[in-house]
């Protein structure tokens, strides 16, 4: 199971927009000064988080995008799941039907257990974790 380069970007943005969020709104330029993200690729990740209900725009004088609630309450699987689709080692874990032997398989519980991991990993960290990590401006 790979993370794609657009789910990271998307994460980063995401922390950025997290460390403004008591502050209002942040400019995609704020974030493309800070973080080597394509605009054009920002642009769209933006618009993909904003769609799924994660951000608002403001327009105007002090406008930008900003978080539709607050960061404690966003985890990173939320983030990931909306970017990359769910995180399962094989499509049979989510749906038992398009295998025929999906009773009997014996590689099933490893998948099933790989799964719920990694949910309860990403579902366990939220985006005010990762703010708390990124230290003053930097991000990893």
């Amino acid at each position: 199971m790979k993370l794609s380069t657009r789910c990271e970007y998307g994460v980063r943005a995401m922390v950025w927009i997290a460390q403004g969020y008591s502050k209002g709104a942040v400019r995609k330029k704020d974030i493309l000064e800070n973080d080597p993200i394509p605009e054009s690729y920002l642009e769209n990740l933006l618009t993909t988080l904003r769609t799924c209900g994660f951000l608002h725009t403001k327009r105007g004088v002090g406008g930008g995008y900003a978080l539709t609630r607050p960061p404690s309450q966003i985890t990173m699987l939320q983030i990931v799941e909306a970017l990359d689709g769910a995180l399962v080692p094989r499509e049979c874990v989510l749906n038992h039907a398009i295998c025929d032997r999906s009773e009997s398989c014996f590689l099933r519980e490893s998948w099933n257990s790989m799964y719920a991991a990694v949910q309860k990993t990403l579902g366990g960290i939220t985006l005010q974790d990762l703010v708390k990590k990124s230290g003053a401006g930097k991000q990893g």
